[in-house]
This record gives C-alpha cells, structure tokens and sequence, in this order.
C-alpha cells in the first residue's frame, strides 16, 4: 500500500501561522480539502472515526447553502420573527442555529470545547490542510495556489488511515511543541490565616517561592511570579521575574489570567507557594500525562475527589473558560475545572498537595519535611 508521506515545504509555514497568527476554528484543526467525488468526505469521516476513539472532535462543513430546520416548527417561527439564536434542547442533545452567517470569533467559541477539529473543505483558507487528489488529478492540473498543504492523499492512499493518523498526530504534535510552557508561582495572596507572607516561609533551606520557582525553572522555558504591585519590592520576589496581578480580588484566578495576558502564547505549569510537598518528581509526572489538546491538565483531590487548580498545567485555549466564568462573576479556578473537560490524574503519592494555611500547619509540616529529609 502507497504511503502518506508530509508535505516538508509547508511544515515550517504552518510552525509560523500557529505561533503569530489566530487559528480559525481551534488551535488543534485540520482540513480535508479536495474536488467533488475525490473522496475528502470519506476520508474526513475516518478520520473523525479514529480520533474520536481519543478525543472530542469537532467537525466543520463548507456548505453553499443548507437548512437545519422547516415552517411550522416552534424553532423556525421564532427566527422568523427576528430571533438570531435560536437554542434547542432535548435532555439527549442540543442544536444552536444563529443568523449571523460566517462569524469566525462565534464559530471559535463554538467549538472551543472540542480537543481538535476536522474540517471539510476551504482548500482556499490558510487552515492546515491534506489535499486528497482524484483519479483525473484535477485540482493539480488546475495550479491552484493553495496555501498550507501538509499532504497531498493521492487515489489509494486513502485507506490508509493509520498513515493518516499519523500524520495527524504529527502535526498536532508539531502545534504543541510551537507553543512555549511558563512556569508560574502564585505568590500573591494576602496570608491572612498564615499571619505571614506564605511566599517567604522556609520550608526547604530558602523561601518558599524561590524553592517553587527552582522547581518550575528546571521544567519550563522561563518562570515568573505573580504578585500584587506592592509586593513587588519585598525581599523574597524583588530581584525574581514578576507578573503583577491585574485582575484584583479574584485570588488565584486573577493570577492566572494575568499571566496569559502576558503571555497568550504560552502554555502555564502553575505551582501555588503554598504546597511544600510537591517536588521535581511530582512535576516530571504531571508534564509525562499531559493532554495540551484540553484546556488544562490537573490533579484529583485526595481529599474531595476535585481538580486541584493549583498545581496543573494550563493550556492557552484555557483563557476562553476562564474568562468566562470570571464574567459571570466566579472567582474559584476549581469551579472552572469542574465545569471543563479537563486531563484529570491521580496523585502518584497521598501528601502531595498538602497545604499549610495557619501556622500550626506550618510548623507540622516543616517538622515531616524534616523528619523526611533526616530518614
């Protein structure tokens, strides 16, 4: 059987669009482009079929014209009396069918949720792209100057989904290494039950955020710490790479969210200061069971089963949610985390995440890291 092999020419163009210029419909999509009757809607149809047994795929036709629903429907009449959404939903399923036409930012918050897209069409767009050829080799013989081409599938090549695949999976790949990963340490809560800065407490030999940011640093390309603008200058941060919060009073969240502003090309490794026990190899765990195609990936609660928000990896598509949620007026990224479909792992150890928030906390759990060190 004929091999599908990559087009090498257009992978480092697609390493540029991916990096400074916004996808279209998801930053993990890819499109079957290609004449009538040359087989894109088959192959796009395995294609879904062998990711979804992985992902939640999300799938996108290029019609000329289609209608999803008839007179005398409840639904119909009501976009006929001026709705332009129209919300149906049964407890089974859901359909949204709006009257905008193309709108490329409602189509990404559409479709946001979905690990990756498969598209059907727009060989004209700038959309990665294989190109299945048909047996008369038209859309070559036409010279047209398609942009972004990963692979051109020539006739018996499309049953060769596995080689497909792996091309796919390839680019995919190729999306995610193009993108940087940021260590964070949230440093910028107030300490109110600790009645001390948890960010300066010495757990390790030296503050506990230069202990988090040593960690994060031998991981990630670079590290900051989030901080309130008057902690700027206090002993334990001034002279560390600082991204000051500009979403007040909303802990954590706010924290994250300023760092994406920061930096929306990168994907976040964030450690909380305040979790004493995490150490190289929970962090080596946490990156090997990444899933950089959902918005984050995160620990399970020992204690309430729960994502824990604060030692996780947070993906760039993620500000959509957070965002999100933020308006309507939340503050926990837990919340955030348990509304999402998320990478969610077991702790490979029972203390992991364990906090101190009070100073008697501190104190037990500076007296076992010394017990522990001492064995």
């Amino acid at each position: 059987m004929a091999k599908v092999t990559s087009n090498a020419k257009t992978d480092s163009h697609h390493g540029r669009r991916q990096g400074g210029q916004p996808y279209a419909f998801n930053p993990y999509e890819i499109a079957v482009c290609g004449y009538s009757n040359s087989g894109k809607t088959v192959l796009a149809r395995r294609l879904i079929e062998s990711l979804s047994g992985q992902h939640r795929v999300g799938y996108v036709k290029q019609a000329h014209d289609f209608e999803m629903d008839r007179p005398g429907k409840d639904s119909f009449e009501a976009a006929a009396a001026g709705a332009t959404d129209v919300f149906v939903a049964t407890p089974e399923k859901t359909a949204s069918l709006t009257q905008r036409g193309t709108d490329k930012f409602h189509q990404q918050r559409q479709l946001i949720d979905a690990d990756c897209v498969v598209v059907e069409g727009l060989k004209h767009s700038e959309l990665p792209k294989m190109v299945v050829v048909d047996a008369e080799n038209r859309i070559r013989r036409d010279d047209l100057e398609l942009q972004n081409v990963l692979a051109w599938i020539e006739p018996g090549q499309r049953d060769d989904i596995a080689a497909v695949r792996r091309l796919v999976d390839g680019h995919f790949a190729a999306v995610t290494e193009s993108r940087p990963l940021y260590g964070l340490v949230l440093a910028g809560g107030r300490s109110t039950r600790m009645q001390q800065d948890k960010a300066a407490l010495d757990y390790h030999g030296k503050p506990q955020v230069r202990h988090a940011g040593e960690l994060l640093g031998s991981h990630c390309a670079k590290t900051f710490v989030s901080v309130r603008g008057e902690q700027s200058a206090d002993a334990a941060v001034h002279d560390l790479p600082q991204i000051c919060d500009r979403h007040l009073g909303f802990g954590p969240m706010g924290g994250i969210l300023s760092a994406m502003h920061e930096h929306p090309e990168a994907a976040w490794l964030v450690l909380a200061c305040d979790l004493p026990f995490v150490d190289d190899s929970l962090l080596t765990h946490l990156l090997a069971n990444r899933q950089p195609m959902q918005p984050a990936t995160a620990y399970r609660s020992t204690s309430d089963s729960f994502p824990e928000p604060l030692c996780a990896i947070w993906e760039p598509k993620s500000i959509f949610a957070l965002l999100h949620f933020m308006g309507l007026g939340y503050k926990c990224p837990r919340k955030v985390l348990i509304n999402t479909e998320i990478r969610l792992l077991e702790q490979p150890f029972k203390h992991a995440l364990d906090n101190a928030n009070r100073p008697e906390e501190y104190a037990e759990i500076k007296k076992r890291i010394s017990q522990e060190t001492d064995q």
